[in-house]
């Protein structure tokens, strides 16, 4: 898969934002977000687990960079290189309350 960002090997979920991917685990999405609990469950299509493929969930209107950013740090990864300026910051609180992480993420 092209542009692939492995976050975590054993992960069972494939987030797409235009034409990056992160591989990550929706164990640790779940344990974090209710947001994401929920979507996993199997009231959504996104909940129905294929064992030999990752699930592949399309996020459109999320910024790339917080993703990744929110994603590596709610998996103990350390987080891209990159200075992290007020917009990044302004960028990340839209994203942790989209999906209602704040708690996980606050430290």
């Amino acid at each position: 898969m092209a542009n692939l960002t492995v976050i975590d090997p054993d992960g069972d979920v494939i987030l797409t934002v235009g034409k990056t991917n992160f591989q990550v685990s929706s164990k640790v999405l779940s344990l974090a977000s209710p947001v994401f609990k929920a979507l996993f469950g199997r009231n959504f299509v996104e909940g129905q687990f294929d064992i030999n493929n990752a699930r592949l969930i399309e996020l459109h209107d999320d910024d790339l960079e917080a993703l990744d950013i929110m994603c590596c740090l709610l998996h103990h990864e350390p987080a891209p290189p990159s200075p992290i300026g007020i917009e990044h910051l302004e960028k990340m609180a839209i994203i942790v309350d989209k999906y209602d992480c704040v708690r996980a993420m606050h430290y």
